[in-house]
């Protein structure tokens, strides 16, 4: 069952995720950056989607948690952030989408699509457990 880290304060994003998603698609939250962290070192999830914030958060220490695991981690990218992304953020490696909020339902679904794409040949390689 392919695993999708949600990192996200709030339990809305989540919930549209999971609502978004096939059932065979375990949705998980982590709503503080270290929560984060910690999951994405001890657990590794099969692909993951951040809710960039204006804040000062170290977006790229999560990002190249993401990069460096063997196989890379999928990534999507969701921000109310105007035009770029901030060059500070210096993130490792591109994200597979940046998904621009408010977005329209058919466009995060599409999005969705595409980040299980990248993890389900992945997720299938593995045997069962």
């Amino acid at each position: 069952m392919p695993r999708v880290l949600v990192v996200d304060g709030s339990h809305l994003m989540v919930w549209l995720v999971q609502t978004l998603v096939p059932d065979d698609v375990q949705v998980v939250q982590a709503s503080r950056f270290a929560d984060a962290h910690s999951l994405l070192i001890s657990d590794p999830p099969d692909a993951a989607i951040f809710n960039l914030t204006p804040s000062t958060l170290e977006w790229s220490r999560l990002i190249s948690l993401c990069h460096e695991h063997a196989p890379p981690i999928p990534f999507v990218l969701c921000t109310t952030l105007d035009g770029e992304l901030p060059a500070d953020l210096h993130l490792p490696c591109p994200p597979l989408a940046v998904v621009r909020k408010p977005a329209q339902i058919s466009d995060l679904r599409a999005t969705l699509s595409d980040l299980l794409r990248e993890v389900r040949p992945a997720a299938a390689a593995d045997p069962p457990g």
